[in-house]
This record gives C-alpha cells, structure tokens and sequence, in this order.
C-alpha cells in the first residue's frame, strides 16, 4: 500500500518564486489547509490525472530541506519504503475568476 505523507502541496509559478521575501510557500500545512477550501468552495480544481511535463519544475518541491527532511523521518521509520511526489494541477475555475474579477 501506500501512505499519503503530505496532501496538496502548491509549487508556484516561476515569478513568484523569486518575489517571495520568505518560505510562506513552503508552509505545506497552510497550503494544504488553504487548497482544500478553496476546491471546497468551486473556486479551484484539483487534477492528478494531469500535471506538468517539464519535470525541473517539481525540482524546487523535490530539493526543498523540509521535503528532504520528511522523506529521511518517513523512509526510517518505515523500513526504506519509497516516497514519490504525486504530481497534479490545481486550475481556477470559472467561478474563481468571476470572484477575482469581483475582487479586484
């Protein structure tokens, strides 16, 4: 079987990464928590049957300290399982771009 170690884990876009002043896009938790009610609420689809084909973007993901750090804890404790990064896109949706629309 496999275990689910951390859902929904956001990568962004290239310019925003560089934007970012601090690691808030590495706060899996926050993202997970925040992903979820926006798919919750219509706002935003999320898709594992469909992901991004250039794999250097999952690089920053894979190589980020946290991730390294949860897959050591996870393979040590669990006898030299393997871990993998069930890649997806999450999507706006017509309902989430009239509400940006509204906000903006």
């Amino acid at each position: 079987g496999q275990s689910l170690l951390k859902p929904l884990i956001f990568i962004p876009h290239d310019g925003e990464i560089e934007s970012s002043l601090d690691n808030s896009m590495f706060d899996f938790d926050r993202n997970a928590s925040s992903i979820t009610n926006l798919e919750r609420l219509g706002l935003i689809k999320v898709d594992f049957t469909t992901w991004l084909s250039k794999k250097e973007k999952y690089t920053l993901l894979e190589s980020n300290p946290l991730v390294t750090a949860y897959k050591t804890s996870y393979i040590n404790a669990k006898n030299n399982e393997k871990l993998h990064v069930e890649k997806g896109i999450i999507d706006i949706t017509p309902l989430g771009e009239d509400f940006y629309n509204v906000c903006l």
